[in-house]
């Protein structure tokens, strides 16, 4: 069986945004991975019950937390680094940044990563983003970028010259595969949802 984790917090506690994009891409690929998938949502806490009952935990589906932090701080601490242990325990084969954030060690581990990047300015205005941030995801090898604007607009943060494979972002319950042509650039490979 393979197994997904992802980054759970917006999804528990982010009413808009986020936590919208969250639920939807666990709910729609709930219903489409096949059968020999399974998917763990590793969240800081439980967050909201009416925002955790939107995704509901199946035989496939399973909430995890954190075990020993009790305190934010343990918790946050938790999210950035100690989750990195837990992740191996369960034997995740992928790991999904969603809200633009990969945990200190995820590469060490031999566990696979992509991150979602819901703010792609860095690429094109880096004097407004945080240059440590700005850096880590220059040096991803695969980015999900989920532009707010016109693809029209967007079209100078796709990467490869060849036909690459982009996702609209998930809309009315469903994502759908379309193929676009991409603009270089000298970043690695990335999938862009817009």
């Amino acid at each position: 069986m393979t197994t997904i984790a992802y980054d759970a917090k917006r999804l528990v506690r982010n009413r808009t945004g986020l936590g919208n994009y969250s639920r939807t891409l666990v709910n729609d690929l709930q219903r489409q991975l096949p059968k020999d998938y399974s998917m763990l949502l590793y969240a800081p806490d439980k967050g909201s019950d009416d925002l955790r009952s939107q995704v509901t935990e199946t035989e496939r589906l399973k909430y995890v937390y954190p075990e020993k932090a009790r305190s934010g701080v343990a918790r946050a601490v938790w999210r950035s680094w100690g989750i990195v242990k837990d992740l191996k325990r369960d034997h995740v084969d992928i790991y999904h940044g969603l809200s633009g954030e990969l945990p200190i060690g995820i590469k060490a581990s031999g566990i696979k990563s992509v991150v979602t990047i819901h703010d792609l300015i860095f690429l094109r205005h880096p004097e407004y983003y945080n240059p440590i941030d700005a850096a880590v995801y220059k040096g991803l090898p695969h980015r999900v970028s989920l532009p707010s604007f016109p693809r029209s607009r967007c079209i100078w943060c796709v990467v490869p010259p060849q036909q690459d494979e982009c996702l609209q972002a998930a809309w009315e319950g469903r994502l759908q595969p379309v193929l676009c042509s991409c603009v270089p650039l000298s970043f690695p490979r990335s999938v862009r949802i817009g």
